[in-house]
């Protein structure tokens, strides 16, 4: 019975941890897996470029982030701040020109992979 305790427990470490790679690996490419003059940017300002539709495929992508964060055990209130950090991206990315130059700097996806990290790290400590 022990085992089979064990076996789940390990068999579940190793899905959340393989949900925190997907969502960290999503977020470098969203928000840092460019560079230019040593400036790290990603497909999320590249995307933010197109007029209209672009901030609206930047936020579905940004909600999918958390979406794999809910599914890797994120508690209610990091949920909450993660979609904080999405708004605040969102409404930034509104600003005409500035807010693209913006979004290159807050890169909202990278926080909440950071702060799922601590989250999922806090509890296996």
């Amino acid at each position: 019975m022990a085992q089979t305790l064990d076996a789940h427990a390990d068999a579940k470490r190793a899905r959340t941890e393989e949900v925190l790679r997907e969502v960290e690996d999503l977020a470098d490419l969203l928000d840092t897996r460019f560079s230019i003059l040593g400036i790290r940017f990603g497909v999320d300002s590249l995307i933010g470029l197109i007029p209209g539709i672009g901030d609206a495929a930047s936020l579905l992508v940004s909600l999918y982030v958390v979406a794999l964060a809910v599914r890797a055990g994120a508690s209610v209130s990091l949920v909450f701040f993660m979609l904080l950090n999405i708004l605040i991206d969102a409404a930034l990315g509104l600003v005409p020109g500035l807010g693209d130059v913006i979004d290159v700097f807050y890169r909202a996806n990278a926080r909440n992979a950071a702060m799922l990290r601590r989250e999922l790290e806090r509890r296996t400590a």
